[in-house]
């Protein structure tokens, strides 16, 4: 089985191949995809003063 992921903007499509279909395959392989899209607004860092 492929998971097949479109880009809604640029329509780049993202294939991967799933051995198996369970929940958290899904959801690990979406959260592999996503991450690298993601431009996070907010950065933690350490905070010097506690």
């Amino acid at each position: 089985m492929f998971m097949i992921v479109m880009d809604a903007h640029s329509k780049w499509p993202e294939v991967l191949y799933m051995p198996r279909i369970t929940t958290e395959l899904t959801i690990e392989s979406l959260r592999t995809i996503h991450s690298p899209m993601v431009k996070w607004k907010y950065s933690l860092t350490p905070s010097s003063e506690h």
